[in-house]
């Protein structure tokens, strides 16, 4: 009976039933709002201990202020107390809110497959921040089994009076909580002075003060005084008669607001520790985080008030090196108890730059995902002041890179972390090495620093693969992501192979560990084979990922980004341009600041080419790079791939010029090649096709290149002799390889001329069915037909690229201008242009005119 994870209370304190009844309501929201001292968290606790409800008890930390780390404390109570059912979404709330984008969205849908109604009494919930209250009233307002009791000290937007008629909300006062003078009477009951009584409801009546009074701590003095006061109070007469061990004990414990038996004899020498607690219970100073038997492990939890006064008085007693050795024992004790953001907060606020590095290293999820609280732990401290220390540097990167408008603020930190790294890699242990390698390698592929990124990929890469297995074990949970990040970078340099070993490795250390982090290199897995154009392994990876157990929305985001790409590509391959575009929508809300924008803008540029939409995917590409040059995220690398990704927009529209103009003088291997290949041959030019195809060997080649290389040079062929028997050679090795590699695409963009040309040369049956296809959907369309121009016009459209006006021409050609206006308005009128520019762009698509 009653909600579970409830403190257990001391049997000393007065019950007040008329408060516990206000608990009691029907009201989706009971906000307990009074100072500290007035009896706020007895009160509801003495309701939650006993009201036939089912719901769970939390107590706001620093630590579960904001949203994300909210939802999850929420969800592991949850879990803990056996509320929630297999194949509900938070039960892997850790995982699913490192990359979730509405933690409420999880919540909701976790909370919506429980079997009843559920309530959740929040102490301490002042200390939530606004986004986390906000959350939680929207929350509550949707899901009418939810309802939720608060305590809070101070002025929030649980507290708004609007509340009341918008959510039927009850805002409990500090006159409710003061006590009546029975009750005041039953607390001073051993006092047996009447007027002590009557003192305290004169000052408000604040449990708190009666507490004092019974132990005698009260002042001399009729001026009311603060909670804070009556507890420094308490500390000082404790001091006055002796029991120095007492107060000392409170001081040094109370420094955070959560301690076990073990670690206060450890803090303290004190072997009766567990007696202590027991007495501040009695005295009201705190409680145990649960009834029953008591181990050295037991946690026991202390009152603001108490936390405050005692932290006030060691901080106005002891020498700032004293404390500073205290608080760093408490950090570390934090940190072994799975608290990284108090051992982080403690760590930054007394400049402790290695241990806070310890704390990121072994904690590097929970500490990135916890967004604002992040930026107020580190706020204050200057830039240069992390330049040795790449991890902290690196987190701050990471943090601010997921912030569009942060992208400039991310490269500094991007550029501090490289630096940090390269300078502390000689003397670090070998594990520490690699790490700090990869973290260069992240650092300057985010920063678009492409050959520097594959010089620190390769050099973790063999050190990995080097390192003895006790150095290996030393990486802890980190090696699956280290094996993720160099894979990354591997790939994005053209070494696949070597990409796939890595994330083959992810898997096996995630599986090994049970380690989430395994499943993104699936992800990569698949997408990096399905870009590739291995689409039978990225069809069983995409099987493999869709069989295990993902966190809640992983596949939505960054980690599974790549499971999605995979999903397009193969839907492309099977020519279903709606399937992709569905796949490719998942990943809008991450699109702008996700590393892998260029592959996901060619995926798009690839749908809309299918569905015919080459003005609007030349738009798109436009705008993109726009969007991306003003975060500084385009590199040199980028704009080159992105380069054939025009090429084919232009393509698709009939520009040829255009699309030369696009690919400029790049030279990239394979791409460009192909490139070159398949402008030629959309202008007709099968030996220029041929001649760009034979300046690269493709045996080194990606799947998908190869592909590429052989449909175009078949379909070259075919234009020159669909009889010959180099035609059917290279036309049976083109069947061979895309039915081997459950291909299409590169079909589907080869030029009509091409198609046409193939289907001539009488292929077999199941590839002509594909050939069809491609040739329904036409997208490089075929030349246009050569117009038939007078010798007189001939002789005008040669000097038309030589001269600058028709005075020029007509003095060229010794006639006279009007004669050459005629003659000019012909030729526009058979090219079906209205200007000089465009039909000098006509005519050289056509080889009509010099260039």
């Amino acid at each position: 009976m009653g909600l579970s994870g409830v403190p257990r209370l001391s049997p000393r304190l007065v019950r007040r039933e008329r408060i516990s009844e206000l608990f009691e309501g029907d009201n989706p929201l009971v906000v307990a709002h009074a100072p500290m001292g007035y009896g706020k968290t007895v009160a509801l606790a003495h309701w939650a201990a006993t009201t036939g409800r089912d719901g769970v008890w939390l107590r706001v930390r620093d630590e579960v202020a904001d949203p994300v780390t909210f939802v999850q404390y929420l969800a592991t109570e949850l879990d803990d107390f056996g509320f929630l059912d297999e194949g509900n979404p938070l039960l892997m709330a850790s995982d699913a809110l490192r990359i979730a984008s509405d933690p409420w969205d999880l919540l909701r849908r976790g909370l919506r497959r429980l079997p009843g109604a559920l309530t959740i009494a929040i102490d301490d919930s002042d200390g939530l921040s606004n986004e986390t209250a906000q959350g939680l009233l929207a929350l509550t307002t949707d899901l009418s089994m939810l309802s939720v009791r608060a305590a809070t000290r101070g002025t929030n937007l649980l507290t708004e009076s609007a509340l009341a008629v918008l959510l039927d909300a009850v805002i409990v006062p500090t006159s409710s909580f003061a006590l009546t003078a029975s009750e005041a009477r039953k607390v001073l009951a051993d006092s047996g002075d009447e007027s002590r009584c009557e003192e305290l409801l004169a000052h408000g009546g604040a449990p708190v003060l009666a507490r004092m009074i019974a132990l005698g701590a009260q002042t001399q003095t009729s001026e009311p005084r603060s909670v804070i006061h009556a507890v420094e109070s308490l500390l000082r007469v404790r001091m006055t008669h002796g029991d120095h061990r007492f107060v000392s004990f409170l001081e040094r414990t109370a420094l955070t607001d959560s301690i076990d038996i073990e670690f206060a004899v450890e803090l303290t020498g004190y072997h009766d520790a567990g007696a202590m607690f027991d007495l501040a219970e009695r005295e009201g100073l705190g409680y145990w985080a649960a009834p029953g038997v008591r181990g050295r492990s037991s946690r026991f939890f202390y009152s603001p008030f108490l936390q405050v006064a005692a932290e006030a008085n060691i901080r106005r007693e002891q020498p700032k090196e004293v404390l500073q050795q205290l608080e760093m024992r408490i950090a570390r004790w934090d940190l072994a108890n799975g608290r990284p953001l108090p051992a982080l907060r403690r760590a930054i606020f007394y400049r402790d730059y290695a241990f806070a590095s310890d704390v990121v290293r072994e904690h590097w999820f929970e500490v990135l995902k916890s967004g604002k609280q992040l930026n107020e732990i580190f706020r204050g401290v200057p830039m240069l002041a992390l330049r040795a220390w790449p991890l902290l540097s690196m987190l701050l990167a990471l943090s601010a890179n997921a912030v569009g408008a942060h992208r400039l603020r991310a490269l500094e930190y991007f550029a501090l972390a490289t630096y940090g790294a390269k300078a502390h890699r000689a003397k670090a242990s070998p594990a520490e090495r690699a790490l700090l390698r990869v973290i260069e390698a992240a650092a300057y592929r985010v920063g678009s620093r492409s050959a520097a990124a594959l010089a620190a990929a390769d050099d973790a890469y063999s050190m990995m693969l080097e390192m003895s297995a006790a150095d290996r074990d030393l990486l802890g949970t980190n090696k699956s992501v280290m094996y993720n990040q160099i894979g990354t970078t591997l790939f994005y340099a053209g070494r696949t192979d070597d990409a796939i070993d890595c994330f083959e490795r992810s898997i096996a250390a995630g599986e090994a560990r049970g380690l989430k982090s395994g499943l993104q290199g699936m992800a990569l897995k698949a997408g990096v084979l399905a870009v590739s154009g291995d689409i039978p392994e990225a069809r069983r990876a995409i099987t493999q990922a869709e069989h295990q157990n993902w966190p809640d929305r992983w596949l939505l985001g960054y980690p599974g980004s790549f499971y999605q790409l995979a999903r397009v590509m193969v839907a492309l391959e099977n020519g279903d341009a709606e399937g992709a575009d569905t796949a490719l929508r998942t990943l809008d809300p991450h699109r702008e600041t996700i590393e892998h924008w260029p592959l996901l803008t060619h995926a798009e540029v690839l749908i809309g080419l299918l569905r015919r939409r080459p003005d609007e995917m030349s738009n798109f590409l436009q705008r993109v790079l726009h969007q991306q040059h003003r975060r500084k995220a385009v590199s040199e690398l980028t704009k080159n791939r992105l380069r054939h990704t025009r090429v084919l927009i232009e393509l698709a529209r009939g520009d040829m010029t255009a699309a030369d103009h696009a690919l400029g003088k790049v030279s990239d291997g394979a791409r460009t090649s192909v490139s070159r290949a398949r402008i030629a041959l959309a202008r007709g030019d099968a030996d220029g096709a041929m001649r760009a195809l034979h300046a690269e060997d493709p045996d080194d080649w990606s799947a998908r290149a190869r592909a590429e290389y052989s449909a175009l040079a078949a379909a070259a062929a075919a234009i020159h002799d669909p009889d010959s028997p180099r035609t059917r050679e290279l036309m049976s090795r083109i069947e061979r390889s895309l039915q081997d590699r459950q291909q299409w695409l590169a079909l589907a963009f080869v030029p009509v001329a091409g198609l046409d040309a193939m289907l001539v040369a009488s292929p077999p049956e199941s590839f002509e069915q594909k050939l069809r296809r491609a040739r329904e959907l036409a997208i490089i369309p075929a030349a246009a037909a050569r117009p038939k121009l007078t010798e007189r016009e001939l002789a005008v459209v040669r000097q038309l690229a030589r001269s600058e006006s028709v005075a020029e021409i007509a003095a060229a050609l010794v006639v006279s201008p009007n004669t050459v206006k005629s003659q000019l308005r012909s030729i526009y009128r058979k090219l079906g242009v209205n200007s000089r520019a465009h039909a000098l762009a006509a005519l050289s698509t056509l080889n009509l005119s010099e260039k």
